[in-house]
């Protein structure tokens, strides 16, 4: 094995275990003319690092024949998360749209492209898109998370049931997360269930001590209660 494979290998090991400035630190000295498989890792350590801009630039550089199809499908949803991040929507949905057709039974794909309908105001596009997250996997929790806050976010009171449903079972399978438990809480006072509203919210708050969102709502759950 020589030094690049070497530094490569040390730099996928670190990145698993969630060191990722030691990671990017092993990636950038591998050879920059790797425009497969390193530069994809540069990109997701950016990623993870919150360095939007260069984690763009990384994974539009890789040539992507050079990757796996399951390399180029989780580098493609990076690139498309990352175009949804940094508002470039036109660009996040041509990707999608390619990529639902490259790997159409790709529940993450159909998720991540629903949010992108629902930051782009088109919420009928969006439950179609979530719907079909959750039938390709009914554990994908991010979809029905998402499906279920878009239904509170827009009062659809005749789905709130559905969203209760799903907000349920998102917690169930991520029970530490605090956007779910949020969105829990919150499809709860919406259905004057409010002890169990102030419950969940109040998790969620414990999570996420800072987060304006989860605080509001935990505020209305504390006055709806405090009307009885």
């Amino acid at each position: 094995m020589n030094e690049e494979e070497e530094l490569k290998n040390a730099g996928v090991y670190l990145y698993n275990e969630g060191k990722y400035e030691s990671a990017l630190a092993k990636f950038l000295l591998t050879s920059q003319t790797d425009l497969g498989i390193s530069m994809m890792y540069l990109g997701f350590c950016y990623t993870r690092l919150k360095q939007f801009d260069a984690a763009i630039i990384a994974l539009e550089s890789i040539h992507y024949e050079l990757l796996t199809p399951s390399q180029y499908t989780q580098s493609k949803l990076s690139l498309g998360y990352l175009y949804t991040e940094t508002e470039q929507l036109d660009k996040a949905h041509s990707l999608f749209e390619s990529l639902s057709d490259y790997a159409p039974e790709n529940s993450q794909i159909w998720a991540l492209w629903g949010y992108v309908g629902q930051l782009q105001g088109s919420y009928d596009v969006a439950v179609r898109r979530y719907r079909k997250a959750i039938n390709l996997d009914n554990g994908n929790a991010n979809a029905l998370n998402s499906l279920a806050y878009l239904y509170a976010m827009i009062d659809d009171i005749s789905h709130l049931e559905e969203a209760l449903g799903h907000a349920r079972r998102a917690v169930s399978i991520s029970p530490q997360n605090a956007s779910y438990l949020d969105t829990l809480g919150w499809i709860c006072l919406k259905l004057n269930k409010k002890s169990d509203a102030l419950e969940y919210l109040q998790r969620a708050l414990s999570l996420r001590e800072n987060d304006p969102v989860i605080k509001e709502h935990l505020e209305a759950a504390r006055h709806a209660v405090t009307k009885r």
